[in-house]
Formats: C-alpha cells, sequence, structure tokens
C-alpha cells in the first residue's frame, strides 16, 4: 500500500513537472503578494469559470483578490509569442474597462503591464485603492 502511494505521488509531481514545461505558461494561477491578488488563466483553452459567478460563463480568466469578493474579467486574450499575451479586461460591474500585456519572465515570474483604458483597483478598507501599471506575479503565494 505504501508503495503503491508513493508510486502515485511520484506520477504526480512528473505530471505537474511536465505540463509546467509544457511550453503553456499561460494556463495557471500566479499571485501578487504586494496586494493580495492573483490571476486565474488559460489564454489557450479560455475554459476558466468564477466560483459563485457561473453566470458569466467561460472566460479566459480573472484577476481575483485574496480580500474581497470583486474580480476583474480577462474577456480576451491574444498570445503575441510564446511569452506575451495582449489582455482585454473589465471589472465586476462592466462600467471599467482597460487592456493590458502579461509577459512570462525567464526568471519564471509574470509582469502585467496596463496599456490603457481604466486603472485596476482593489478594495481596502472601504476605499478604492488604484494598482500600479505594473504589477510581478509569482507561480507560489507566500505563507
Amino acid at each position: 500500500m505504501l508503495r503503491r502511494t508513493l508510486i502515485l505521488s511520484l506520477s504526480l509531481l512528473v505530471a505537474l513537472a511536465a505540463n509546467a514545461q509544457s511550453g503553456r505558461p499561460f494556463e495557471r494561477t500566479v499571485y501578487c503578494d504586494d496586494f493580495n491578488i492573483f490571476i486565474v488563466m488559460n489564454f489557450y483553452d479560455k475554459n476558466i469559470t468564477i466560483a459563485g459567478q457561473e453566470f458569466m460563463g467561460e472566460m479566459d480568466g480573472y484577476i481575483g483578490d485574496k480580500e474581497d469578493f470583486r474580480a476583474w474579467f480577462i474577456l480576451d486574450s491574444s498570445l503575441v509569442s510564446d511569452d506575451e499575451a495582449t489582455l482585454d479586461i473589465i471589472n465586476t460591474e462592466g462600467s471599467e474597462d482597460l487592456t493590458a500585456t502579461l509577459t512570462h519572465n525567464a526568471d519564471g515570474t509574470f509582469t502585467l503591464r496596463q496599456t490603457s483604458g481604466a486603472v485596476l483597483k482593489i478594495a481596502r478598507g472601504q476605499k478604492w485603492q488604484k494598482l500600479p501599471k505594473t504589477l510581478v506575479f509569482t507561480t507560489k503565494a507566500k505563507e
């Protein structure tokens, strides 16, 4: 039984490592611990749904917030290269939209750069906080 569990665990680790190296960098969740936000994305299959907001249907991804229920929806993404995508993003209410680029950097991080439109905002202490136009995301959240 222990041997079987060990083999299954090793198989899972190999599969996860293969997926990370599969050439699909825009199919994962990444984290920006500085602002407690994250991006859930799949720019290839475009099949992401948001828990509790399934009525929105499948989309390319979303920018979520660990402290608030609101999200910014990634309605469309276009792969510019293997390491860069352009994004069309809209807020939960549909009142603000923006375009941005997301780059997969050589060190494994991701850089989101807002290029035009509204500014990303998050709710903190009953106020809206504007986010910097450039944010860096990592593949692991800090504990």
